[in-house]
């Protein structure tokens, strides 16, 4: 298929006439013909639906659309997330996407494309893509238009580079039974000593909250996100379309782990965990995980997404290199016990748009933006955006 340009002045509604396809701009705050197709189409993940810019919108994010049709078919597009941050003007972040029904080079291309033209006409500095988790095609093109393999100190930090997926086509016997036999025990040692799982409802969230919190506070880590509204609005928000879900494990009618999935499309994603640190020995947390496994399966979901693990933990498993298990940090040990297999994402890529910035990183290279003074500089920076105050 070919996309030849045919007129490249906006119309009023925002769209591009083109040979065989449109080009729609959407700003709405909410498109649902964009969220289906985000749905069904491979690759698909909550981060970008219009229900994602919606939520970030809350905390002072603008969020666009790029949406490619064709005969009032979404053939493919992009949401990119925006924000101001003072003189620099503004940034752009694309989480989990551009998305193409199809691997076609051509629209592959035409997507790219119309983004890199898209940065340039909203006046961004700096734009960072993470791609879908089968967004491989589109590196090559990336690469074509300039953009380069992020550094982590670049925002957004601590991109997930590769995760656990679950295929759920087997029956539950057959899941349980491809689990590690510890962790298939410690399940059964939870169900015996009186922990039990039920579906949380929007009483239940800020429990979660604090939950999570309490996690967080035993790790020396900051809360993420760091709102304490945060998950009230993603409830209200997710919630009413079945994308959100919550999975409460009690003990003696007292919640002491929880966690936060997105049902969407066919996949499940395990998102935040919960634990008030208690109870152990009682194991509620493989219980919760493997109840939100059997949740999951019950729905009719294809896959459960363990959501991640170290990179070079999941390229030695998936080789088939020898590993040295002491080494492996506590939380990928406990969740590779449920049989998932490891999958490789695409590493997020980023391109400068200011002058200066590129001139900057053109000079220095990638030494200067991986200095412990840049990394320090940019983490106050991207910290401060995350807690909704401007930059």
């Amino acid at each position: 298929m070919r996309f030849l340009l045919k007129v490249s002045i906006p119309t009023e509604a925002g769209s591009f006439a083109l040979e065989g396809c449109t080009v729609r701009i959407s700003r709405e705050g909410r498109d649902s013909a964009w969220d289906s197709f985000v749905a069904r189409c491979p690759g698909g993940h909550h981060e970008q639906t219009s229900l994602w810019g919606e939520v970030k919108g809350v905390y002072g994010w603008q969020s666009f659309r790029i949406v490619v049709t064709r005969e009032n078919e979404i053939l493919g597009g992009v949401q990119v997330l925006t924000r101001c941050v003072g003189r620099w003007g503004r940034i752009g972040y694309v989480s989990r996407g551009p998305l193409a029904a199809s691997g076609d080079p051509e629209l592959v291309h035409f997507i790219l494309g119309q983004l890199d033209q898209a940065a340039v006409r909203e006046r961004l500095a700096y734009l960072a893509v993470v791609l879908p988790y089968n967004g491989h095609v589109f590196e090559p093109v990336l690469h074509r238009l300039g953009f380069r393999q992020k550094p982590d100190v670049l925002p957004p930090s601590g991109v997930t580079t590769a995760t656990l997926l679950l295929d759920l086509a087997a029956d539950v016997d057959t899941l349980m039974a491809g689990m590690r036999a510890s962790t298939r025990r410690n399940v059964r040692v939870a169900a015996r000593q009186g922990v039990t799982v039920r579906e949380g409802t929007g009483r239940d969230v800020e429990t979660f909250r604090q939950l999570m919190w309490a996690l967080c506070e035993r790790r020396g880590s900051a809360p993420a996100p760091p709102q304490k509204d945060f998950f009230e609005h993603l409830w209200r928000i997710f919630h009413p379309l079945g994308f959100v879900g919550l999975l409460i494990a009690e003990l003696e009618g007292r919640a002491i782990s929880a966690v936060l999935i997105f049902p969407f499309g066919d996949t499940v994603r395990f998102w935040k965990i919960g634990w008030a640190g208690d109870h152990a020995k009682s194991f509620p947390n493989e219980l919760l995980y493997w109840e939100a496994i059997c949740w999951s399966k019950r729905r009719g979901y294809r896959f459960f997404d363990i959501v991640s693990v170290e990179k070079s933990l999941a390229l030695k498993l998936r080789r088939g290199d020898p590993v040295d298990w002491t080494s492996v940090k506590g939380t990928d040990h406990f969740k590779l016990g449920f049989g998932a297999s490891p999958v490789v994402l695409p590493e997020p890529y980023y391109r400068f748009y200011h002058p200066l910035l590129r001139i900057l990183a053109h000079a220095g290279g990638r030494r200067l933006l991986e200095s412990p003074a840049v990394a320090h500089l940019l983490g106050r920076f991207w910290g401060r955006l995350v807690s909704g105050s401007e930059g």
